[in-house]
């Protein structure tokens, strides 16, 4: 059980999917949630912050520097020992900064709920090595505010809170362990609806890989640390007329590393994820380096 609990936080750390944009038009991925947690007989309640910022280039209109917060409260609970559902709800705060101007946009983003089943459960590949195996699938409803017209306010479609259209996601999750040792990867794709007028998001995908070691203080302080490599890419947004959307889209990989600190039931972890190589809105834009908190009660 200790080992298992152990597991289950660093797992917080390393699955946190947040919500990234990019500032010149409207891509954005807004996450899959908290991710893989594997076969622990677990329910949680999380509470999650993210910060990402891209900053324009002089050449390429503004120069101003675009600030994305989320704050996300999740909730996940086992209807079976392999079937569990997963609400998240994201409230988003984005800001636009050029010279002492600021403008933006916050409120309550769409929610997404994800259903996921366990097809493997710690399927022993050898006497020490030990294989979880899990798909889900769920939906994303538009409950946060859309303005169709936000261009004409200066400020690019992905700084609505919602994207005023349903999303369709796909989550498949692996985990590896030997002993202490843990290897993890985790999908996250969506695919986007067309808005009521007819604009549609691009698609998106993002891949995270990782490494990670779990070691236990005693008295049930637990501290595992994390590192791997994410990589996330955004189609781009299309008109109504089915034109291609200018300064949209784009992907980067990313180097992720943190540490999960873990008390009884409560499990709190830091995340800092660097990017390596990037191409955000045909080179408009570059992305800074993004962090992630998160407190979690496990019950």
């Amino acid at each position: 059980m200790l080992r298992r609990s152990l597991l289950l936080s660093v797992l917080f750390l390393v699955f946190q999917q947040n919500g990234f944009a990019c500032d010149a038009c409207g891509c954005s991925i807004s996450g899959g949630g908290i991710g893989l947690l594997a076969n622990y007989k677990k329910n949680f309640v999380a509470l999650n912050w993210s910060g990402a910022r891209f900053v324009g280039s002089p050449l390429h209109g503004s120069g101003g520097t675009d600030i994305f917060n989320t704050v996300e409260l999740s909730l996940r609970f086992h209807i079976s020992k392999r079937f569990k559902v997963q609400l998240n709800q994201p409230y988003r705060y984005n800001t636009r900064r050029i010279g002492e101007n600021s403008d933006g946009r916050s409120g309550i983003s769409d929610t997404r709920i994800v259903a996921t089943y366990a097809i493997l459960k710690d399927w022993p590949i050898s006497k020490r090595i030990r294989l979880y195996f899990e798909v889900g699938g769920g939906i994303k409803l538009p409950l946060g505010a859309y303005d169709k017209d936000i261009q004409k306010k200066n400020l690019p479609e992905n700084f609505n809170v919602g994207n005023g259209s349903w999303g369709y996601l796909f989550q498949p999750n692996l985990l590896l362990t030997r002993y202490n040792l843990g290897l993890i990867i985790n999908g996250f794709f969506q695919l986007n609806e067309k808005t009521k007028d007819g604009y549609h998001f691009g698609n998106q995908t993002a891949i995270r890989t990782a490494v990670f070691y779990d070691a236990y203080l005693g008295k049930g302080f637990s501290i595992a640390p994390a590192a791997g490599v994410y990589y996330e890419r955004i189609g781009q947004d299309r008109y109504a007329f089915q034109s291609d959307v200018p300064g949209t889209g784009g992907r980067g990989t990313f180097l992720q590393t943190g540490t999960t600190f873990k008390y009884k039931q409560w499990s709190y972890n830091f995340t800092y994820s660097f990017p390596l190589k990037q191409s955000y809105s045909e080179e408009a834009v570059d992305a800074r380096g993004r962090i992630s908190t998160q407190i979690t009660y496990l019950f």
